[in-house]
């Protein structure tokens, strides 16, 4: 019973992870030059802070968490019957931990082998693959994310902007 409860006392805390202090550095130095948060700077709105940069917007990153659902809702079921025994066996070993994380080059790689040749289907495969391996990233992400691969953000930094890493950001000393 008390190993339970030094469980759930931890859950909020994975939850709410804090930026690190380089994250921090980056959203402040953002605050004080984005004429679109000036305003709840000055007056200390930490929750309108965490809405703004929560905002989703029209970039996008690769999936970290590509789960076998998400490929079963994506995947052409006749182009992967049509597969080699080799390239079948290569998926299912890929998958066979439930995800995957496209943000890895290597994967985004292996599935485009997987389906790779110059057929219509092939073709349509790997991009149904590569679209449905892509969300739209918010702008705490944007910010915190350099790293672009194809166009698409490689996510380092995931998530929505609590109050408190706001506030913290807002209130950060160099």
């Amino acid at each position: 019973m008390k190993n339970f409860i030094y469980v759930l006392l931890l859950i909020p805390t994975l939850a709410l992870a804090d930026l690190s202090q380089t994250q921090l550095v980056t959203l402040n130095a953002d605050m004080q030059t984005n004429p679109d948060v000036t305003s709840m700077v000055v007056a200390q709105d930490d929750i309108g802070l965490a809405n703004y940069y929560s905002t989703e917007t029209s970039d996008k990153g690769w999936v970290t968490n590509f789960t076998l659902r998400a490929l079963f809702e994506a995947i052409d079921w006749q182009e992967t019957i049509a597969r080699t025994d080799a390239e079948r066996n290569t998926l299912e070993f890929m998958f066979s931990l439930g995800q995957v994380d496209t943000g890895q080059a290597n994967v985004r790689q292996g599935l485009a082998d997987i389906y790779s040749g110059g057929a219509a289907r092939s073709i349509a495969q790997r991009a149904a693959l590569i679209g449905a391996a892509q969300r739209l990233v918010n702008r705490i992400e944007r910010l915190l994310n350099s790293s672009l691969s194809g166009g698409v953000y490689t996510l380092g930094y995931e998530g929505v902007l609590s109050t408190r890493d706001a506030a913290n950001a807002r209130r950060y000393q160099p």
